[in-house]
């Protein structure tokens, strides 16, 4: 149900703000590809050996299974699961981004059943600093009088149905029936939502113009000399592979990140404050 009030609100233009004619994508977890790939990411890179990748394997089968049934909320909290088995295993990785060096927590990974979901990929650090923004400047400029709490948990429960379910009709909907561009972006050091799993997202997608998509030629692209990732483009669809970033692209990588808006709105440009 969110999903098509989404979607009705991106073909009336409602929810797309001053960027009237794009829309940046970051996909959920879009099963299979993006749950049975992360396990195997970690082995690759020798963040789990053979024991722990097959220990991750066999969560994420049962979840896949189950978001293969429709069971959506069960898929949920077996994702949850298969997280944890991969904090588990990899002593704490941080998913956002698997390079990022993070303080040891190993004492509170043996009970990783009792660990709150979020907590396994967003530090307390950002959380503070979340909090200080929303209860300074944000509050004073919107003349709120009212304290800010964070609710991530309480959204997170609310949509966990949700949460699982594709949202490709949505994207194909759009690519087929509007002339919406879609930009699909992913740091290559995300573990949550993993490049291979995206891309194998993105392939399978059907559109009107796929095959010229699938064959057009992927290229970099720089910022001052600098690259910063590469792209592949055709029609309104383009996708950004963003190099040195995890999930939070803005963050790990602000000047990929405004390549990309400006690629996206025609140069559009951001008046410095």
């Amino acid at each position: 149900m969110e999903h098509n009030r989404m979607l009705e609100g991106i073909e009336s233009h409602s929810v797309l703000g001053m960027v009237s004619d794009g829309l940046p994508v970051r996909i959920n977890l879009d099963l299979p590809y993006n749950i049975l790939l992360p396990g195997r990411d970690e082995w690759e890179r020798g963040a789990v050996d053979q024991k722990g990748y097959e220990a991750i394997s066999e969560v994420a089968e049962r979840t896949k299974a189950a978001f293969e049934a429709g069971n959506f909320v069960e898929a949920t909290n077996l994702w949850g699961n298969t997280e944890s088995a991969i904090s588990k295993y990899t002593y704490g990785v941080d998913f956002y981004n698997v390079v990022k060096k993070i303080q040891s927590r190993t004492s509170k990974y043996y009970s990783l059943g009792q660990l709150p979901r979020q907590e396994l990929h967003v530090q307390d650090e950002a959380g503070i600093k979340i909090e200080a923004l929303m209860n300074g400047v944000v509050k004073e400029v919107l003349n709120i009088s009212r304290e800010w709490g964070p609710s991530a948990g309480d959204v997170f429960n609310y949509l966990q149905e949700d949460f699982m379910k594709p949202v490709t009709n949505v994207v194909e909907e759009l690519l087929n029936s509007t002339d919406i561009k879609i930009a699909v972006y992913n740091g290559q050091l995300d573990l949550i939502v993993d490049t291979p799993g995206t891309l194998k997202w993105v392939e399978n997608l059907n559109w009107k113009e796929k095959n010229e998509w699938k064959a057009t030629v992927r290229r970099g692209f720089t910022v001052n000399n600098y690259f910063e990732g590469n792209m592949k483009k055709f029609g309104n669809l383009a996708v950004f592979w963003v190099d040195r970033s995890g999930h939070m692209v803005p963050k790990d990588n602000p000047a990929a990140m405004r390549y990309i808006l400006a690629d996206m709105t025609d140069d559009f440009k951001v008046q410095n404050q």
